[in-house]
């Protein structure tokens, strides 16, 4: 049983493509309790609502949990999950009309915001609540190069020297977390050929076909190349944390919506903030391991179950719905300072939406 998605008619035909791929992952509609009915004792109209994911990533596991069981649709929601290769692409389509919450890394949501208020429009892009907490990319190697052995991050980086590294798209936070990092230990990001290979499936296989030298993955492809008899080689894992400034505290996704469709839909925003919330709180009781591990490999391959539960496992306690604030600050310095990819400093408090101030964590 794998993903289902509803395909949006979007103006972009890049976009268009990522989400017509994403309809052959079909899922498991919800089947949850039903919403509060009105004051006659009907049932309440579900408010509709396109909901970007990354099918077979983990990040985006609360939202198919949710759908599959039934949090959105307890708490008013008609979700249509929408499949994006990386959030740039899913940023374009939200400005286009086809997505309302994108689920993004900082860099691209603040590069698309800076962009925004650059161009003189009124619209803005705004964080509704946290996804994920600390970096979780891990950069994995071609295990047939030669690739030097070292707890040293920049003795790891240096060896990318000259090679040609995967990302998910060009402009995608896998490519400017790397650029950034370089920056950092004095090294220069343009010696890197970086080349878009999407993520998960797409991804693991240009690593095994040798297309690439090395991968920034997003979870659970570094794991799958990574366990016994895969193609790859950790050479850096940033969940393992750092103690360097620039990278600790860091604050890596959030959710994010025009301000534009949040004045309108202010109750919808509202729903999706609380079904998430409950949908942590479900995935993170020890008892619901099984089942939520079963919805994940339902639409990943390469895993074998005692596999797929270690990686989920291992993932649960980065979800973090707050916005964190000191977090989000450093991630902002790291990108104007290394990463060069936006030029203003950004306070939690115009990043945020004003409906999410229960998730801000100064």
């Amino acid at each position: 049983m794998a993903f289902r998605h509803r395909r949006l008619r979007l103006r972009l035909a890049a976009v268009a493509a990522v989400a017509t791929a994403a309809l052959a992952l079909t899922a498991c509609s919800g089947s949850g309790a039903s919403p509060s009915g009105s004051a006659s004792g009907q049932p309440a109209e579900l408010m509709p609502v396109n909901v970007q994911v990354y099918p077979g990533v983990l990040i985006s596991l609360p939202q198919y949990v949710a759908d599959k069981k039934g949090f959105f649709t307890k708490h008013g929601l008609k979700v249509s999950l929408v499949g994006a290769n990386s959030a740039p692409e899913a940023f374009q389509a939200q400005i286009s009309g086809g997505i309302d919450i994108v689920s993004s890394a900082l860099s691209v949501g603040l590069v698309t915001a800076e962009q925004m208020r650059k161009s003189g429009g009124k619209d803005s892009e705004k964080a509704i609540m946290g996804s994920v907490g600390p970096l979780y990319y891990s950069i994995i190697g071609d295990k047939t190069k030669d690739w030097p052995k070292s707890d040293d991050p920049k003795t790891m980086l240096k060896a990318l020297q000259g090679k040609t590294v995967g990302v998910a798209s060009l402009g995608a936070d896998t490519q400017r977390v790397l650029q950034g990092l370089m920056q950092l230990y004095g090294l220069d990001p343009a010696s890197i050929n970086f080349v878009a290979v999407g993520l998960a499936a797409s991804a693991i296989a240009a690593l095994q076909a040798h297309q690439i030298d090395a991968l920034v993955a997003s979870p659970p492809a570094g794991d799958i190349l990574t366990f016994k008899g895969g193609a790859g080689v950790s050479l850096l894992d940033l969940r393992k944390g750092s103690s360097n400034p620039a990278l600790n505290p860091w604050a890596f996704d959030d959710y994010f919506a025009l301000s534009s469709w949040l004045d309108k839909n202010p109750k919808t925003a509202k729903a999706f903030q609380a079904a998430t919330k409950e949908t942590i709180a479900y995935m993170r009781d020890p008892k619901n391991l099984d089942e939520i591990t079963q919805i994940f490999a339902s639409g990943t391959s390469g895993l074998t179950p005692d596999q797929a539960k270690q990686v989920v496992k291992a993932f649960l306690p980065l979800y973090d719905n707050n916005i964190n604030c000191a977090g989000t600050e450093n991630v902002v310095n790291f990108y104007i300072k290394y990463a060069k990819t936006i030029t203003q400093p950004v306070s939690c408090n115009d990043f945020a939406w004003e409906g999410a101030s229960s998730y801000i964590q100064k």
